[in-house]
Formats: C-alpha cells, sequence, structure tokens
C-alpha cells in the first residue's frame, strides 16, 4: 500500500490539509497535475505572480531563435534552447499519471530535440507570445498535461520549496538540510530527496471527465481550443474530432492567424481545481484509511501466536469483525461511501481488502492476503496465508445477491477444497431488511452442519443498511 505524506511524517491528514497542502503518496502517484491556469489567481503567497515567472521562461526562445544557424548542438542559440527545454526529474512530488514510480519522467534526449524544433518553427512563423507554449499539449506529440505540470514545478521549483519549508516550519516537521542553487533549505525528505509540497489550489484532473454529465463542465480547454480551431478551419465537429496533433499542429503552422486566435483565447480560460470535498478520484483513501488505524487501532500480533491454520484465522476473524464495527458504528462511509451511489458486490470486496491490507501492514504480521485467486473453479473472493499450511479463504457476499445460499453450501467449500485451506468466512453485508429469509437460511444451514458433525464455515453478518431501520438478523 502506498504512503501518504502524513503517514510517513507523523502528522495527521487533516493538519495536512487544514494548510491546503495536497497530502499525495511517497509510492504511488496519482492522476492529478497542475494546470498552469491556476496559477494566475492563486492565492498562496509563495505563489504570487507564478503564472507570468512560468510564461516568461520561454520568452528566452523568442530572443534565442534568430540567432540559430545551425539545427545541431555546436550551435550556441541551438543548444540554448534545447538546454532550455531539457528538465530534470523531480522526486516526491506525488504527481502524474506513471504506475511505475514516483520520480517523473524529465525531458530531454529525443523529445527536448522536437520541442527545440518545434519552437524554432512556431516563432519562425512570427509568433511572439510565449504563452503558446503553454499550449503544448493541444498540438505537440508526447506532451500532455503531465509533462506541462511537470515543466511547471521544475520552472517555479524555488517556489515550491519555500512553500514547502514554510509549511514544514509550521506545522513542527523533521527536517533536513538540502542545497538547492547555492542555497541552503530545510526540508521534509525521504530515500536521500526532499519531499515537495503542492498545493492542492494549484490540482486538477481535468482531462478526465468521470461520466457523461461532467463533459460539459469538466472538458478541458484543449478540447475548447480544439472546437476553436475547427470553427475557424471550417471543419464540422466529427472532422476535427478526429484531428491528430501533428494534423493541428500543421493547420497551426500553416495558419499564423490562427495561432493567435487561439492564443488569445486560451488567455481568457480559467482553470477549474479538482473538487478535493467531493474527491471522486478518492484521492485521500489511503490517508483516511492510516487514520482509521491510528484511530481504531488492532493489535494483530496478539492473535498471530505462530504461524499455524488457527492463527491466521484468529488474525481475519479479527479483522472481520472489526470492519464489522467500522461499518456499522459508520466510521467507514468516511472513507468509501462518498460517491452518491450504493456500492455493490465488488465495491465491497474491495473495501475489505483496503482495510484488511492496511491492518495487516500496520501490525507487521506475517499474513499474505491475496485477492480473486482463480483456482480452476472460479475466483476466490480472499485468500489469507502463512506459509503453506496456514490458510484462512474469505467470501463476501451481498444480502441481495440471489445466491446467497449456494455460495455457502457449495461455493466456499469448494474454494477450501482447491486452496487446501482449513478455515473458511462468509461474510454477508446486510443492506435492507428485503432479504432476511435468505440470510436465515445460510445460518439454519450453518446449525445443521454444525450438529452433524460436519466443518461449518464461520458467518458475520455486517449490518450496513441505513441506521434507524428495523433490527438486524441474530
Amino acid at each position: 500500500m502506498s504512503l501518504p505524506y502524513s503517514k510517513y511524517l507523523n502528522i495527521s491528514h487533516n493538519a495536512l490539509i487544514s494548510k491546503g497542502v495536497y497530502d499525495g503518496s511517497l509510492d504511488e502517484d496519482s492522476l492529478l497535475h497542475i494546470d498552469p491556469l491556476l496559477l494566475k489567481n492563486c492565492t498562496v503567497p509563495e505563489f504570487n505572480g507564478a503564472y507570468d515567472s512560468f510564461i516568461q521562461y520561454f520568452h528566452r526562445f523568442i530572443d534565442l531563435v534568430p540567432f540559430v544557424k545551425r539545427h545541431e548542438d555546436n550551435d550556441r542559440a541551438y543548444r540554448a534552447i534545447r538546454k532550455a527545454f531539457s528538465f530534470s526529474e523531480l522526486p516526491n512530488t506525488g504527481l502524474g499519471y506513471s504506475r511505475v514510480k514516483t520520480n517523473g519522467r524529465g525531458i530531454g534526449g529525443a523529445l527536448s530535440l522536437q520541442l527545440t524544433e518545434t519552437a524554432i518553427e512556431i516563432i519562425g512563423i512570427g509568433i511572439k507570445n510565449p504563452e503558446v507554449f503553454a499550449l503544448l499539449p493541444l498540438f505537440e506529440d508526447n506532451i500532455g498535461a503531465d509533462r506541462i505540470s511537470d515543466m511547471a514545478i521544475y520552472i517555479l521549483f524555488d517556489r515550491f520549496l519555500q512553500y514547502t519549508r514554510r509549511v514544514s516550519a509550521e506545522l513542527g516537521i523533521k527536517v533536513k538540510e538540502f542545497n538547492y542553487k547555492g542555497e541552503s533549505w530545510q526540508l521534509p525528505s525521504y530515500n536521500r530527496y526532499p519531499i515537495v509540497f503542492i498545493p492542492m489550489s494549484l490540482l486538477t484532473d481535468l482531462p478526465h471527465a468521470v461520466d457523461y454529465d461532467d463533459i460539459g463542465r469538466v472538458c478541458n480547454y484543449n478540447n475548447r481550443l480544439r472546437n476553436q480551431l475547427g470553427e475557424l478551419i471550417g471543419l464540422d465537429w466529427a472532422e476535427y474530432h478526429k484531428m491528430t496533433k501533428p494534423q493541428i499542429k500543421r493547420a497551426l503552422i500553416e495558419n499564423p492567424s490562427y495561432f493567435n486566435q487561439i492564443i488569445e483565447r486560451y488567455s481568457h480560460y480559467k482553470g477549474i481545481p479538482y473538487d478535493f470535498q467531493s474527491d471522486r478520484r478518492f484521492t485521500y483513501k489511503t490517508a483516511l484509511l492510516y487514520e482509521m488505524v491510528r484511530d481504531y487501532p488492532l493489535d494483530l500480533l496478539h492473535f498471530m501466536t505462530d504461524e499455524s491454520s488457527e492463527s491466521v484465522y484468529a488474525v481475519v476473524d479479527a479483522i472481520i469483525k472489526q470492519v464489522k464495527q467500522l461499518i456499522e458504528n459508520n466510521y467507514m462511509w468516511k472513507i468509501f461511501n462518498r460517491r452518491g451511489r450504493t456500492p455493490d458486490e465488488i465495491d465491497w470486496q474491495y473495501y475489505f481488502f483496503s482495510v484488511a491490507d492496511t491492518y495487516i501492514k500496520a501490525s507487521g504480521v506475517d499474513v499474505d492476503i491475496n485477492r480473486e485467486t482463480n483456482v480452476g473453479i472460479g475466483n476466490v473472493d480472499f485468500k489469507f496465508s502463512c506459509g503453506a499450511n496456514g490458510k484462512t479463504i474469505v467470501e463476501v457476499k451481498r444480502s441481495e445477491n440471489k445466491d446467497l445460499l449456494h455460495g455457502y453450501v457449495t461455493q466456499l467449500p469448494s474454494y477450501m477444497r482447491a486452496e487446501s485451506a482449513s478455515y473458511g468466512i462468509y461474510v454477508i453485508i446486510q443492506e435492507s431488511d428485503n432479504n432476511n429469509d435468505s440470510i436465515q437460511a445460510v445460518l439454519e444451514k450453518q446449525k445443521d452442519l454444525e450438529e452433524s458433525g460436519v466443518y461449518a464455515p464461520s458467518v458475520i453478518i455486517i449490518d450496513a443498511r441505513t441506521k434507524g431501520t428495523a433490527s438486524k438478523i441474530k
């Protein structure tokens, strides 16, 4: 599981976000990124005038292009442009699209050459407004919102360091000394690099509409500019919608007046920040899970006396009963029920996995949890194990599942045999009073098995109904 800043820095999630700091992850990127447009009206003192600084960085290209004689590195002007388009990797920002590492990708090599040639071509046709370089994701291959975000952090890095230093001092966060551009900085650190705080107000996820109803509200400015260009060229929606970036670039290069109109339109746009209140991307799930573990601790080492099947079962049983308490006392809704819809069975399985995995990692017990393991007869919901022998199988079903009894009588025992598991636990999520008979049938079958001397997997019923409904099945 990824490690949020708040957990690693030993401060509360609320303390960090109350300062307006994005509680990012040290081990996993998010899909959020910095939109330069949000720099325009940023009220964070370290970012006063930051948009102008970002745009003026590119002004040097306008000054250098007239002096380019040869498109090769031994030409001083050409080399200077290429160097200015080379951005180093910046670790520990918690942003970007990488699913492998959080160091960022940087810009260099062939991409810096590509951007150098683009700058020369654009300025060569008379485009002298440096704001054009904020539009690179519109027409330049291999440049998207994440690259522009990386550029913004690199160009304004001293501002981010000032911000990080101030917030760290205000929150009493442990820091160490770093040197940047000949200046000493007291900053939090991780893996020998500084942790860089990002203001929440600068973040967006606009390139990714969540659903159809969102498209009109969050349609990013690249799409809006595409529409504008299509109107200028005289294309219908289907035609300009299919235009590739090279085609867009060629249309703009061949019609400098279009370029200027697109830049003018962009200059009046305002960025739309990510709505952390609704947090539709579930950005803070991990941080909230760690807060839950802190507020509702569970010492699993107490149950893990050895590596036997009995110990593994005791650990799993304790976790499920903790999940039951968290759901029935309504705490878990703070984490999971945030999107205005009723959870389906996959949601419940995901919730259970997230909580179980967090408690296991926080306790340090030597228990592995595997989700949806294929055993040839279907997918096991969860397998908990310690070594080859200590295995417990868990199935999670909503009370509305029409195969509720079949899952207990046939499915769970089959999975246990396939995995050579000694124990099984059947978790029923009761969401309404409509299926009391089905739940009762499972409980009666469990009782019949026990009375006949056959192993009867445990049944744990979790009341997830809206508060105030009738009493639950006992």
